[in-house]
């Protein structure tokens, strides 16, 4: 199952953008096959989720008020897990709750959505709530997991990594200086979000203006934030026009059974704005009990990525405290080739590994596709 993030994006991008069995040119607008698709070495599930993406939807347009729409992953995990309980019984063969694995792999946000969906799973399994869904792993690409660890990544990359990887700093030395002294408010203001167990906190909606200011000295230099490589054009920085197309075609509409007179759309601000509080949330709790399970976790990166760098998430993943930590951090980042060329490099330890993608984005299988499969 892929989940695409925002929070407020729809899956149902992926499916035509990145990793589906056929792609959308946005330059002729046509389909074309994805020879790299995912569907070669699996079944597929994509999901409009939290409730008002894409083409999901509630009793009331009121998102502020509705309780069909959704604020924090406490609530998507639990929708999620009922949807999957009724996708099983739904869709008997190949069945998630029988002799098929289980993967759940997401992206960007989805470093909030995964792991609080396989956490709510793994505790459903053990309390009996339903057939046992087989999970065997998670995916995160380029995850926004833990905000805490992955700020202080964000100075050292716009200037440092930018300068190895592209030959110059991605942003001036007075920005950078800039960027470290906004850094401790910021913190401080994360840490306080995350001092309570829950998301009802108000700290997390009084999170500094540093957090934002930070961002805002890479937004300036005009580059896409999402890969450094590119300039940002356009309010997604990507040319996603012809995906929009498709999802509004009428026949396309009837052929999915489409809910009433919904227009589709990337991604809705009204639910990103409904995560408010969910959005400093740090997610690295969940990972100790899915790795005692046995549950195999992967978190890759492309280190082209501004925003969910591959810095930060290397960074939070040798903070994770499970019993694996030391020999994971003692382990060896090595090196592997895909075609003949050098693909990337991994470091892991029991079931969990860390994959660092060279010259991919925030959308590795967007930009690099075999790699990704």
């Amino acid at each position: 199952m892929w989940m695409t993030g925002g929070p407020g994006c729809s899956s149902n991008l992926a499916l035509l953008s990145e990793l589906g069995p056929c792609l959308m040119s946005e330059a002729s607008g046509e389909l074309y096959r994805n020879a790299y698709g995912w569907n070669d070495e699996a079944f597929l599930l994509f999901v409009d989720q939290p409730t008002g993406v894409g083409f999901s939807y509630g009793d009331d347009v009121n998102y502020a008020d509705d309780v069909n729409y959704v604020h924090n992953e406490s609530e998507v995990a639990e929708d999620m897990y009922n949807f999957l309980q009724s996708f099983a019984r739904k869709f008997p063969s190949p069945s998630i709750t029988g002799a098929n694995d289980f993967y759940v792999i997401g992206e960007s946000y989805g470093g909030h959505y995964v792991p609080a969906v396989a956490h709510r799973v793994l505790i459903g399994n053990q309390r009996g709530d339903g057939p046992v869904i087989n999970l065997k792993g998670i995916g995160i690409g380029n995850g926004w997991t833990d905000p805490y660890t992955q700020y202080p990544s964000y100075a050292e990359f716009a200037y440092h990594w930018c300068k190895e990887k592209l030959g110059a700093p991605c942003v001036a030395e007075a920005a950078y200086e800039k960027m470290l002294s906004l850094l401790p408010s910021c913190l401080e203001g994360i840490k306080q979000c995350n001092a309570w167990p829950t998301d009802q906190n108000e700290a997390c909606v009084r999170i500094p203006p540093s957090c934002g200011e930070i961002n805002d000295l890479f937004a300036a230099t005009g580059r896409n934030w999402y890969d450094i490589r590119r300039d940002c054009k356009g309010p997604l920085c990507y040319s996603f026009e012809q995906v929009i197309r498709f999802y509004r075609d009428a026949d396309v509409r009837a052929s999915l059974g489409v809910h009433g007179d919904l227009k589709w759309a990337v991604c809705s601000d009204e639910v990103a704005w409904l995560f408010e509080r969910d959005f400093y949330r740090n997610f690295n709790y969940t990972f100790p009990p899915l790795l005692a399970a046995g549950i195999r976790v992967l978190i890759y990166a492309g280190d082209t990525d501004y925003i969910c760098n591959w810095i930060g998430n290397k960074a939070w993943t040798r903070a994770l405290n499970w019993p694996g930590k030391a020999a994971f951090n003692a382990a060896q980042d090595l090196q592997f080739a895909l075609n003949g060329r050098w693909a990337g490099e991994e470091r892991a330890y029991g079931n969990l590994s860390f994959v660092r993608i060279y010259d991919a984005g925030h959308m590795v299988p967007m930009d690099q596709p075999a790699v990704s499969l």
